[in-house]
């Protein structure tokens, strides 16, 4: 069975279909790739080298193909932008990646338009202020996922005792540094608080 879908939520980020996506205000249908490629120095060169080469796109139809309810897949088609340097893409002097406008129409088997969803990672383009057929392309964060590598979890303090934290290090989260002020509920956040107490039978 072959269904088809103008968005796919996936690891975090929504795509959309390129038709989906025009006159919205977040651009969700810029994806990119990055694939192992065989390159050649020149026609006599026997050795190729395999490298990976990132190639930039935008979804023209999201499309799943379930089968018989034993498993899915979701590929993505899209038209991509020509991977040869300083034609499709090109890297300015300050390190920003820039592509030009989508040769690729994916409309011919040999461009290779599908991809699987899973491949995929979420871009947006920013035009070229001057240059107007280049955009910049600017990754895009994924929402509510966040870098469990990059963060430090540390454990609850109770009664005012550091506990040792995960990566090692003692950590106190109460300071001892200066007095403590004991600050009153004005009048009218007390009554609110008598409120909710009330309502919520806390």
């Amino acid at each position: 069975m072959v269904k088809k879908y103008t968005s796919h939520s996936l690891n975090g980020c929504t795509f959309h279909t390129r038709s989906f996506a025009e006159g919205k205000v977040t651009q969700c249908d810029g994806v990119a790739m990055i694939a192992k490629t065989s390159s050649f120095s020149s026609t006599r060169d026997d050795n190729p080298s395999i490298g990976d080469v990132a190639y930039y796109g935008r979804i023209t139809e999201i499309i799943e193909l379930n089968y018989l309810n034993t498993g899915y897949v979701v590929l993505f088609k899209c038209d991509w932008v020509d991977s040869v340097q300083g034609r499709g893409f090109r890297v300015d002097k300050y390190g920003i990646k820039e592509v030009n406008h989508l040769l690729n129409s994916g409309s011919n088997a040999f461009h290779e338009p599908f991809i699987l969803a899973t491949q995929a990672t979420q871009v947006y383009y920013v035009q070229n202020p001057i240059e107007k057929d280049w955009h910049a392309v600017v990754d895009s964060p994924p929402r509510d996922f966040f870098d469990m590598e990059a963060t430090k979890f540390h454990l609850p303090i109770e009664n005012d005792v550091a506990m040792p934290s995960l990566d090692g290090e003692d950590t106190n989260w109460t300071r001892n540094d200066i007095d403590g002020i004991i600050v009153d509920n004005p009048p009218r956040l007390k009554h609110l608080t008598e409120l909710l107490h009330k309502f919520t039978n806390i």
